[in-house]
């Protein structure tokens, strides 16, 4: 029970928490029977989170170990179908309760349930797919041979963060097509080492649904490249959660453009970039008032005008736990990997805190029928102000250094470059 309540607080804090999320291939999620979802790990637990409340299967997930040393997140954890698992660097010892962990997940298995892992092993917050290591074919090899299964199938599933440490921002979700671990197993059968063999197939099909950037010293330069081609990439205005292959076929196309260049050529590039935007430290806002028209940024403005004043409600009434739940993340995180989940975490713990006080607050003045309505108003007013914070990112300037029209052929030039052969 505690596990569906919480998927559906997630999916309403996404909503809040992201402006957009790109999600596709939920159709190719076997509807029943045993699954593993395999993903990549830029984010901590923020990946378990976001597969979790977008797909319809009920998920067990493989964690750090260390996390069950923690007696106060016990009943959580094992109210939200945890599973520990142990790594090199928790010891020897722990290690060796990996035997009872893979034990238990075969089980789950068998019993037609769904477990996901990211069998990159660790979080870092990078922008590509890191090396797999052999834990996802140990898992799905095992089950085969412990629980002779029927079926079992694994999804190689993809996230990519625009940029995950600051909300209002935009993540791509793809499922990819799921692989037959049973008839795999037939096939190879008699292979000599079937996990590197597995682990090999489990990394050429993340790499289709994981987009990498290949100049990983030069991620700023595909970032802000991003953000010029943002509107041309991205069809899709407003926000919410969009069920379509098209954003994830422009990005994956944006990337391996820019891969395909030399470093060098990047470095130029960005140096194109910086000329372009020099003096304005807002990008975002200084090429939107560029690229748009005096008609659409007139439009923009009004926008974030009426936004601000219908969301103004809702921020009154819920900010102060959010603008704590962010001082608390940025006092206290010191790993970036952990501090957007760690946020979104305690922001979701003192938005229900400081609500259930709200609703106690506005009883004592008004029925309870009134006090409902007036309690789901101010949290539309708060989905609201999540948009006036959208417009406003490309409403921040209102006059430019040099002639519009120069600018404009400048831009031209630069998005040329990203597109053209080098």
């Amino acid at each position: 029970m505690f596990y569906k309540l919480l998927k559906v607080w997630a999916h309403l804090a996404f909503r809040l928490y992201f402006r957009r999320m790109f999600v596709y291939g939920r159709e190719r999620i076997p509807t029943k029977g045993p699954v593993i979802f395999i993903v990549n790990h830029p984010n901590t637990f923020l990946e378990a989170c976001i597969i979790a409340a977008n797909q319809h299967r009920d998920l067990h997930f493989l964690v750090r170990g260390d996390m069950f040393e923690k007696k106060w997140l016990l009943p959580i954890l094992k109210s939200t179908n945890q599973i520990p698992i142990y790594r090199f660097k928790d010891g020897f010892g722990k290690l060796r309760n990996n035997k009872s962990t893979f034990d238990q997940t075969f089980e789950v298995l068998a019993q037609q349930e769904v477990v996901l892992m990211f069998p990159e092993a660790s979080s870092q917050l990078v922008k590509y797919l890191r090396p797999l290591q052999k834990g996802a074919a140990r898992l799905a090899i095992g089950t085969v041979e412990e629980k002779n299964v029927d079926e079992l199938y694994v999804v190689p599933t993809g996230i990519y963060y625009i940029n995950p440490t600051k909300t209002r921002n935009d993540v791509y979700l793809k499922f990819g097509e799921p692989i037959d671990i049973v008839e795999w197993y037939r096939k190879n059968e008699r292979a000599e080492d079937k996990l590197s063999l597995l682990t090999a197939l489990f990394q050429e099909k993340m790499q289709e649904v994981v987009p990498s950037i290949s100049h990983h010293h030069q991620e700023a330069v595909y970032n802000l490249s991003f953000e010029m081609l943002e509107k041309q990439l991205n069809p899709y205005d407003g926000s919410g959660i969009f069920y379509s292959q098209t954003p994830h076929k422009n990005l994956d196309k944006f990337i391996d453009s820019l891969n395909a260049k030399s470093s060098a050529f990047l470095t130029q590039l960005n140096d194109a970039l910086h000329s372009y935007a020099s003096r304005h430290s807002n990008f975002k806002s200084f090429d939107a008032a560029v690229f748009y028209s005096a008609a659409e940024r007139m439009l923009q403005i009004l926008c974030c005008l009426v936004c601000f004043f219908i969301g103004l409600p809702g921020i009154l009434a819920f900010g102060i736990p959010l603008i704590l739940a962010k001082s608390f993340a940025k006092s206290k995180i010191k790993s970036q990997e952990f501090y957007a989940p760690v946020r979104l975490a305690i922001s979701m713990i003192f938005h229900s805190l400081f609500s259930i006080f709200l609703l106690i607050v506005l009883h004592n003045y008004f029925s309870w029928p009134e006090t409902v309505l007036l309690f789901v108003f101010l949290m539309f007013s708060l989905y609201v102000f999540g948009l006036f914070m959208d417009f406003a990112a490309y409403c921040k300037i209102f006059s430019l250094n040099k002639p519009r029209q120069f600018l404009k052929n400048q831009r031209d030039q630069i998005v040329q470059k990203i597109w053209n052969a080098e």
